[in-house]
């Protein structure tokens, strides 16, 4: 019998081009080494649908709507799913998936098991894994971060959910000791690995969204609209006390006043509607509006349909980068490009490490304002030694990354 997986934590529908990096990549190296295997990919919709998730080269897998929905009538709602998963019973395609499957491997969204990002969320993520848990299907932790939980009974969950996991994944050496810290004695060298960001091993995709200039050196910019077009509330449940939309824009004035450079803002959140506050497009635009005449001239926004792979490849296309949302910077990254991360917690730390670059991510909870401008317009006068650096690392890496699928699918075919 051909054998089926399910991927959880990596709905490729959710606007955020970083999850979608995760699904791609995870997706795509599983099927690299496992031709023969059906996979089922969970995402926000409703059903089952066959072959409708295409990957790069040829082959497809399958989307199947899983959710917190409380419309528990629907088959996407897991409490629908979870009813009737307990009872064995193939009511539909969904529920048949799940108890057709070998395994599940979750990916919590990269960096989302936690409840930073508040209780529902957490529910989310927890949901999948529990459910496999309960009903003994074999769980695999792919690569992602780990914590921090701010409430006493999530960290017990969490801990109870990562010990009964067949295999866990920390995408860095933070997320590793932090699972030291939290699991003590029963820290299984067996079970739980030290990995990298499944994104460096995402393909770009050519296109023509960017027009390059030959002659002109181009400078990418990430604008987070979590921080940029959130209220004071939403900042500082972040603890993140400084003018994020002022930075921005001394930024993109302080480039373009030293060089004859170009400014290309690049959206990596791209929402469905432009206004949310979540939304990269909005705080893109609005940034660009809010510079005078002559800059305006020279900044260009990367706008319209676009996927994880072609902006993969824009970022690729760039000579210096800098960015808030983190797989934005693991883009740049893993082609190479000399990259900056302004980041609002700690997830970033240990995959710039990954490639010695640890010091290039700048922590917006502890710095002033003052301060991130001025490390930020240095690191971008270093860019060409950093290329170099980045350049020495980058090879070791990706076979790390490979050698981890080579053992997460050794363990799929056991099953």
């Amino acid at each position: 019998m051909k054998k089926e997986v399910i991927v959880a934590g990596a709905s490729p529908d959710s606007g955020n081009l970083g999850v979608s990096a995760l699904c791609r990549s995870a997706v795509e190296s599983i099927s690299e080494n496992i031709p023969k295997l059906d996979v089922n990919i969970l995402d926000f919709k409703n059903g089952v649908r066959s072959g409708a998730y295409k990957m790069h080269g040829g082959g497809f897998a399958n989307l199947i709507g899983a959710n917190l929905s409380k419309k528990v009538y629907k088959q996407s709602a897991y409490s629908n799913i979870k009813f009737f998963l307990d009872k064995g019973l193939s009511v539909n395609k969904t529920v048949g998936a799940f108890l057709k499957t070998s395994c599940i491997l979750d990916v919590s969204g990269g960096d989302s098991f936690t409840d930073m990002y508040g209780q529902r969320r957490f529910e989310q993520i927890a949901y999948p894994k529990e459910m496999a848990i309960k009903n003994g299907i074999p769980l695999i932790l792919l690569p992602q971060t780990f914590g921090p939980f701010k409430s006493e009974e999530n960290l017990k969950r969490a801990v109870k959910i990562i010990k009964a996991s067949d295999l866990v994944f920390a995408r860095d050496k933070y997320s590793y000791a932090y699972l030291k810290s939290i699991l003590k004695e029963d820290f299984d060298l067996e079970k739980i690995k030290l990995g990298v960001d499944m994104a460096f091993l995402l393909k770009c995709k050519e296109n023509t969204l960017l027009a390059r200039s030959l002659d002109k050196e181009l400078f990418g910019i990430n604008v987070s609209g979590l921080l940029y077009n959130s209220d004071e509330d939403i900042k500082s449940n972040y603890e993140i006390d400084l003018n994020y939309k002022q930075l921005m824009k001394n930024i993109v004035e302080n480039v373009l006043n030293e060089s004859d450079g170009r400014i290309v803002l690049v959206p990596h959140v791209i929402t469905a509607d432009v206004d949310n506050f979540e939304s990269d497009v909005r705080a893109s635009l609005d940034l660009k509006e809010s510079l005078s005449g002559s800059h305006q001239e020279r900044v260009d926004i990367i706008t319209g349909s676009y996927d994880e792979q072609e902006i993969k490849y824009v970022i690729s296309c760039l000579d210096w980068f800098c960015g808030s949302r983190m797989h934005a910077t693991i883009a740049a990254l893993s082609t190479g490009v000399p990259t900056v991360n302004i980041a609002y917690s700690g997830k970033s730390k240990g995959v710039f490490a990954s490639v010695s670059q640890e010091e290039k991510v700048l922590d917006a909870r502890d710095m002033t304002g003052e301060e991130l401008l001025l490390k930020i317009i240095n690191e971008w006068r270093k860019r060409k030694q950093t290329k170099e650096e980045i350049a020495a690392c980058l090879p070791e890496v990706i076979t790390e990354a490979k050698t981890q699928f080579q053992i997460i699918c050794d363990r799929i075919l056991k099953y």
